[in-house]
């Protein structure tokens, strides 16, 4: 999906979060200086007549060929926000094993699971999850204050409570039934389980990490102390999975409202920095100077 088209520049390309949907870039890509395109990667299955795809390497396979259409060849500059940093992770992987380089990897307070991670997750925590995620883009930030009643007890029945309250929050437009909300919540269940079953190699991939410094949100930490990810660690569980240089970038808010003005411009100028360090480093590198100014590293 084209962003921001105009620039001379290499482009950014990165990866919706857990949604699917890459309208969370646009004031993201506000803030980004004039020479500097961006590319935002949607999900399949984000479209009526469309599926997801399963499976974190298949994900990033497919965006690596939409990649490619834009720019053949590397250096790239790819980044991911939340679900998205994680298939940003195994796109660079997966270019570096092609014999491309990576000229950034930014990952946007995206959090790392660890071995002991829960087993699974059923449906039921799933829904509760998908539906004040849905509610909160619309709600700018507040958390929603409606709850699933304890008296539905089918997914039918919560599916269309779930679908009159979206329409009524102005989520869905008029007259959508629930089969919208059906098929997003099975694009949110793919890329959950995707994500929940990647665990990839220690790659040798300098990378930048955002870290916003709020607390999660009350619903995330609930998710994510359920699943025993990584929250804790002041790198997200990040140093485990690469040797190469990883700088942490703080951030002001927290892991929602980091996208969102005023945060959001800080979280671009991170971006930004990566990539044009990147590329005075290939500049040096080229006229036979030395390396490029060294940058924070925990």
């Amino acid at each position: 999906m084209p962003i921001r088209t105009g620039g001379d520049r290499a482009p950014l390309f990165y990866v919706h979060p857990m949604g699917g949907n890459v309208l969370c870039y646009v004031p993201f890509a506000k803030r980004l200086p004039p020479d500097r395109p961006m590319y935002a990667l949607q999900a399949f299955g984000t479209d009526a007549g469309t599926e997801p795809v399963r499976g974190m390497e298949a994900i990033a396979a497919g965006y690596i060929e939409a990649v490619r259409r834009v720019q053949p060849h590397g250096p790239y500059h790819i980044g991911g926000w939340s679900f998205g940093g994680f298939v940003a992770f195994e796109m660079a992987r997966q270019l570096r094993a092609a014999g491309e380089e990576i000229a950034s990897l930014v990952v946007l307070d995206t959090t790392a699971l660890n071995p002991e991670r829960r087993e699974r997750t059923d449906d039921e925590a799933l829904i509760a999850w998908f539906f004040w995620e849905l509610l909160w883009l619309q709600r700018g930030g507040e958390s929603p204050e409606a709850v699933i009643p304890a008296e539905l007890t089918t997914l039918d029945e919560k599916f269309e409570y779930i679908t009159a309250l979206a329409v009524a929050e102005g989520v869905l437009p008029p007259g959508s039934t629930d089969a919208i909300v059906r098929r997003l919540f099975r694009l949110y269940e793919a890329n959950w389980r995707s994500a929940f079953d990647y665990w990839p190699e220690e790659v040798d991939q300098d990378m930048v990490l955002v870290h916003a410094v709020e607390p999660l949100p009350e619903v995330l930490l609930s998710m994510h102390t359920a699943i025993r990810s990584m929250h804790e660690d002041p790198a997200n569980g990040w140093r485990q999975r690469t040797s190469g240089r990883l700088t942490v970038v703080e951030a002001e808010g927290d892991h929602l409202t980091i996208m969102e003005e005023p945060y959001v411009a800080a979280v671009a100028a991170a971006a930004v920095g990566a990539a044009e360090a990147a590329e005075a480093d290939q500049a040096d590198e080229a006229f036979g100077g030395g390396a490029g100014a060294e940058r924070e590293v925990r």
